[in-house]
């Protein structure tokens, strides 16, 4: 039961943070994608790097003696891994199309 409570507060809390920020505000969005306003990636990266810091569920689902989260943390690192080449590769094979020259006519 505490541990419920414990997860409505921090919803509570973050939903809160995300209203304050006006994140659900539809014209903060579009200036985001107009890259007018940098607050919104700014808070998107804050949560990415929280998340990087350290592999923590991953580790607590591994000390709690639950073996498959072995195969979780090799997928993991098997992704990061591949991550850098298979960028490489889509870079080198992205065919760009060519500019029109002229009108197009009927």
């Amino acid at each position: 039961m505490a541990a419920r409570v414990t997860a409505l507060a921090v919803a509570v809390a973050a939903g809160f943070v995300i209203a304050w920020a006006r994140l659900s505000d539809p014209a903060v969005i579009r200036d985001m994608l107009l890259q007018r306003e940098a607050h919104v990636f700014l808070i998107m990266g804050s949560a990415i790097v929280a998340a990087a810091v350290g592999p923590g569920p991953l580790a607590a689902v591994f000390c709690s003696g639950n073996v498959a989260a072995l195969f979780v943390a090799a997928g993991l690192v098997v992704g990061i891994r591949l991550q850098p080449p298979l960028v490489r590769s889509y870079r080198r094979t992205t065919h760009r199309m060519p500019e029109l020259t002229g009108s197009i006519g009927l």
